[in-house]
């Protein structure tokens, strides 16, 4: 009984739920998209900037794509940060 608990715990957690969203969006995009699955998961795939680059540029990814879609990623993370805390402010 208490595997049962531990494993529904780990399932709602941080540390497997995102990694099944990356999938899912990757696979979604790859029917609408003519990019291939793994630039796709390479692209939305939480890491560091640096380290996707590099990865991406040795394996023979798109580069390109792959540079574009994590720069959004962190100005979308720094904008959606600033209107928080912003908003925070206010409502003290």
């Amino acid at each position: 009984m208490r595997i049962e608990e531990d494993l529904k715990l780990a399932y709602n957690s941080a540390l497997i739920r995102p990694k099944q969203d990356y999938l899912l969006v990757a696979v979604l995009l790859v029917q609408v998209m003519d990019v291939g699955f793994l630039d796709i998961l390479l692209a939305f795939v939480p890491s560091g900037f640096y380290k996707v680059t590099l990865l991406a540029l040795l394996i023979g990814f798109d580069v390109a794509f792959v540079t574009f879609h994590h720069t959004i990623r962190v100005l979308m993370v720094f904008f959606t940060i600033t209107v928080a805390v912003r908003h925070a402010g206010n409502r003290q």
